[in-house]
């Protein structure tokens, strides 16, 4: 059978996995992808995105490519796009439609109540969606799909989890390839490892967890073998010319045996670079130093506050400041560069806490500092938290479960007609702190007037302040991907124009 996938703005390692499987058994794949011209996060024009829509593209690819399933791989962030996308198709064809990812394994029953949904696939599908294709779809007790059945939801149980990773074939990037910028073979993501083992509030992996430990899966966390994956990484330095690589597992390299293997190998036979994230609590200096010998050129630590009693109270991440400034001392020492996360809006984050986290990631001075707004994803712990705090209510629950407010550019007013924006307020002296002098940034928190300064700029200049930031890391070329990959979407796009009329 023939399966098309829809995703948008960015390459969708699941999606890759998913394919390469169901091709090894026999089954087609095909991939529609948006690149959401001016309708990014970072560059939004609601006219001009109107004017570069893919929708007709979408239209004409279906008439000729007569797809048996069309699947969308959806996360919070995306949901509401791929279900204009599903209302369009619905309106053309009479094709069945399936939703995969994060926001359908823990939203499930808000999903499956679109009529322009006809299944849903609920955790990891490379198996599900196997046996349904094998079946020409007509099975209705798959484990891991629920179907829709006339008026009824069959809600078939969750599959367990597969814990010999090994098994499955390396993604198909040439999916993906045909239709993205060179950056991505040249440096492609990659994922040694499935499942996280924290369980931080603001995070989907905690409802992932239980969704699978209830139904009786216990080995969230799956670690692929050093052999496969390096095999992996000389695949794609040798058939896509890759030169440098983005391991995009929640954590890499938690297990310091695994580490040491991986180091041996890779600089034997791969001896190329790479950037990998990974949790404070987990990392040793000797961790450090593998990374720094084996080729890593910038690790990040996902932080999200420097303050110890947010981080404990709100985010149920209990690493010890004084644990996490060991590691940032290890990462100087082997000068290995390193980047935090910071999140801000956190319910109950007040001034005092802010400056105690600004203070606290002073003292770190990493290369780059990431602020961010929060995200509330369905069902996670925060959006509980948010609650008792009184920043959300029903309602915003209920868009929040339907991808419609995830993001908030406002929290409100307070008693004095002040803004509660934290982001607005402190992101920009936030990303600056790479950029200033230690002292002289202690000397600026302890002004208010200054503070009070750096707070009325207008975000309009952190786009800019953050590329100081990544020039003075090193990490330049990552701006300059971004804005050659915006133009080969462009010149894609009239290219195609130019064909259909030419």
């Amino acid at each position: 059978m023939r399966i098309l996938f829809l995703c948008s703005e960015d390459k969708w390692l699941g999606v890759s996995y998913l394919s390469s499987y169901l091709k090894q058994h026999g089954h087609e794949t095909d991939l529609l992808f948006d690149p959401l011209l001016f309708n990014k996060s970072y560059i939004r024009n609601e006219r001009l995105g109107e004017i570069f829509s893919v929708d007709r593209k979408f239209i004409n690819r279906i008439e000729q490519t007569k797809p048996d399933l069309i699947g969308f791989s959806v996360v919070t962030a995306n949901y509401q796009w791929a279900l204009q996308k599903a209302k369009l198709f619905k309106e053309h064809f009479k094709i069945p439609i399936i939703f995969g990812g994060p926001q359908v394994t823990i939203a499930a029953d808000e999903v499956i109540t679109n009529s322009c949904v006809d299944m849903v696939a609920v955790g990891e599908a490379e198996e599900a969606l196997l046996e349904l294709l094998d079946t020409n779809l007509e099975k209705k007790d798959v484990k891991g799909i629920w179907f829709k059945d006339q008026k009824n939801i069959i809600k078939n149980p969750l599959r367990p989890l597969e814990t010999n990773i090994d098994k499955y074939p390396f993604p198909d990037d040439d999916l993906f390839y045909k239709q993205l910028p060179s950056s991505y073979r040249i440096s492609p993501s990659v994922m040694s490892s499935r499942g996280c083992p924290f369980n931080c509030t603001y995070c989907g992996n905690q409802l992932m967890q239980k969704i699978y430990r209830d139904s009786g899966s216990v080995n969230w966390v799956r670690q692929r073998s050093v052999a496969n994956v390096i095999e992996e990484l000389q695949w794609r330095k040798e058939a896509h010319g890759s030169k440098h690589f983005v391991f995009m597992d929640d954590i890499f390299s938690a297990n310091i045996d695994w580490l040491r293997e991986f180091v041996g190998e890779f600089k034997k036979k791969i001896n190329l670079t790479f950037n990998c994230l990974m949790h404070p609590s987990l990392a040793k200096e000797e961790t450090i130093k593998l990374l720094k010998e084996s080729g890593c050129t910038m690790v990040n630590f996902g932080l999200q506050s420097g303050s110890a009693k947010i981080r404990k109270n709100v985010l149920n991440r209990n690493e010890k400041n004084e644990k996490i400034s060991q590691i940032a001392q290890a990462c100087k020492k082997y000068k290995l560069k390193f980047a935090v996360d910071c999140i801000l809006n956190l319910p109950f984050d007040e001034e005092e806490t802010i400056n105690e986290s600004m203070n606290f990631l002073n003292s770190l001075h990493p290369n780059i500092v990431n602020s961010y707004k929060l995200l509330y994803f369905p069902g996670t712990k925060i959006v509980e938290i948010a609650k008792d705090a009184g920043i959300l209510n029903d309602e915003d629950i209920e868009m929040i479960n339907k991808g419609k407010k995830g993001r908030y550019s406002s929290m409100g007013i307070d008693s004095k007609g002040a803004s509660l924006d934290d982001y607005q307020k402190f992101a920009l002296l936030i990303t600056l702190i790479p950029l200033i002098p230690q002292k002289l940034f202690t000397k600026i928190l302890k002004n208010k007037s200054l503070v009070g300064i750096f707070k009325k700029i207008p975000l309009f200049f952190l786009p800019f302040i953050k590329v100081g930031v990544q020039l003075k890391a090193g990490f330049g070329f990552i701006l300059f991907n971004v804005m050659k990959n915006e133009v080969f979407y462009l010149k894609n796009h009239f290219k195609k124009v130019r064909v259909k009329h030419g």
